[in-house]
């Protein structure tokens, strides 16, 4: 159990520490600990502590349960928001809305709402890095999934890349140059002749997607997600 108090300084410390310093379980396990403290703070009826400080612990516990992978807990979590601000608050909504695309396997969709959402500054940095493991882990059942890609099918799956929001990186402006570029700096193979882009080994990725948030916890969550996206892409 946690003997700190949970205040916004608090969560914003940890929203914002790296995997590194904070590994996804921990982080996890750590706001578990805090749960039933926030859920002293309002009734069904009423908010009676912080409306911000319970909103974005809601938010960071559901995507420290996205990180692990574990979607199940994170819908069961949504119905634990406090009902007064559950339909109103604007980062729980999106956090809602954000597992609903995950859901439905909307890959384009789970990158809008991460990218262009309003999400309270404390959170930004946790939800850069979902977007950064969701990305990661995209990438690397893509590169099970198939032995070439269109760099436009790519660029639909993996999202645009940091560097790309304002339009152009390196002078480029075209998403699909963009994700083309990156993926060979990640060791891809780019097949200009037929404008395929060739997948890296499979188990490199995975060694690297085993550096990140989630590593080998999701073993069966990626196998599932492998059928998923492959479902997915053939629509």
């Amino acid at each position: 159990m946690e003997s700190q108090s949970l205040t916004i300084a608090r969560l914003s410390t940890l929203a914002a520490a790296s995997p590194t310093t904070l590994s996804a379980i921990k982080l996890l396990d750590t706001l578990a600990d805090y749960e039933a403290e926030v859920s002293l703070l309002f009734t069904s009826n009423a908010i009676s502590g912080d409306a911000e400080l319970i909103s974005c612990f809601y938010a960071s516990y559901l995507i420290a349960l996205l990180l692990v992978g574990d979607l199940n807990e994170a819908r069961f979590l949504t119905q634990r928001f406090p009902d007064p601000i559950s339909d109103t608050d604007w980062t729980l909504v999106n956090s809602k809305k954000l597992l609903r695309a995950l859901h439905s396997r909307s890959y384009p969709s789970v990158y809008q709402i991460l990218q262009q959402s309003q999400w309270p500054d404390l959170l930004k940095p946790l939800v850069g890095r979902y977007h950064e493991h969701f990305q990661t882990k995209t990438f690397g059942l893509l590169g099970k999934a198939y032995t070439s890609i269109t760099p436009a099918t790519a660029s639909t799956y993996l999202g645009p890349f940091p560097g790309f929001e304002h339009g152009s990186v390196n002078g480029n402006t075209s998403a699909e140059k963009v994700v083309t570029e990156r993926l060979v700096q990640r060791g891809w193979e780019f097949d200009g002749e037929r404008n395929l882009l060739l997948p890296v080994n499979a188990e490199a990725v995975q060694h690297e997607h085993s550096a990140t948030d989630g590593g080998a916890l999701e073993t069966f969550e990626d196998m599932a997600s492998l059928t998923s996206l492959v479902g997915f892409l053939g629509e």
